[in-house]
């Protein structure tokens, strides 16, 4: 039984961009690539992040194509310990191990045998439309909570009058780094990465196909209409969708980051941020 792809955006459409999804028959993944700390990298892509993502497709697409194929836990494990062997020969063939191991947010539904299974790592959410019209969010990660923590130090620097943004990214800069120090040690916030993929720890639910209508992948990046600008509900955003399409709603998206360029009418770390987002018919 297929997952088909109604509508998607994936911005900006660049090298750079660490985002990336692939959808073929009954299987949807994306992927929110974490900013590497340091300029060092050993792949060809525009940094290792853009790498461990684009690799990450390839593989894990290779491996679901048997008929036979293993669970999707399995399948993400086999292909974090590949890319590890990959990684590895990079660093050893260009004498560099950069300072931070590239990781990645990660989200996959599976449709098969009537029913939908969603994974999740990190902070990327999916949001499932039921037959009746309920949405219900899936995807919970510590990591909202700790990005909550800092957005309250940010607004305590606009508050006192820290100018400009740059200023006070640079005095958050230990907390984030702090933050992300905790993926895969904090119970919660568990991310693809090389050395602990956390396959086990992948957050699942399950949901009986023939009750679901269509699927809502996003990454942050473009969540961000209902988290940080709410400009929409969970719902809301679904009949905007439908109404609309995903285009006009980056569209709307970038505009209200550039009209508020110092990020202090809503609080936001970075101005712009990869935006990605996939439509998804069930049945």
């Amino acid at each position: 039984m297929p997952l088909r792809l109604l509508d998607h955006v994936w911005h900006p459409d660049s090298a750079a961009n660490a985002d990336g999804f692939s959808s073929s028959g009954g299987t949807a993944v994306l992927l929110d690539g974490a900013a590497p700390r340091g300029s060092e990298r050993v792949s060809a892509e525009a940094d290792d992040t853009v790498w461990l993502v684009r690799r990450f497709i390839q593989e894990f697409a290779a491996l679901g194509a048997g008929a036979a194929r293993a669970s999707a836990r399995a399948r993400v494990e086999a292909v974090r310990a590949a890319l590890k062997r990959e990684y590895d020969a990079l660093c050893s063939a260009a004498a560099v191990v950069p300072p931070e191991l590239p990781f990645a947010c990660l989200a996959i539904a599976e449709l098969e045998g009537g029913t939908l299974d969603l994974y999740n790592m990190g902070d990327l959410t999916t949001l499932v439309r039921s037959d009746d019209g309920s949405v219900q969010r899936f995807g919970q990660s510590a990591v909202r909570e700790l990005d909550g923590r800092a957005l309250v130090e940010l607004g305590h620097l606009v508050v006192a009058g820290i100018e400009p943004h740059a200023e006070r990214r640079a005095r958050l800069g230990p907390i984030i780094l702090a933050h992300r120090a905790q993926r895969n040690v904090l119970p919660g916030y568990d991310v693809l990465d090389l050395e602990l993929g956390g396959a086990d720890r992948l957050e699942h639910r399950a949901f009986e196909a023939a009750n679901v209508r269509d699927l809502l992948m996003l990454s942050d990046g473009f969540y961000r209409l209902v988290d940080s600008f709410e400009r929409y509900t969970d719902a809301t955003l679904f009949q905007a969708v439908e109404q609309r399409g995903l285009a006009a709603l980056l569209d709307e998206l970038r505009e209200l980051e550039r009209a508020d360029p110092e990020c202090t009418r809503h609080l936001r770390f970075k101005k712009h941020d990869d935006a990605t987002a996939l439509w998804l018919d069930v049945g």
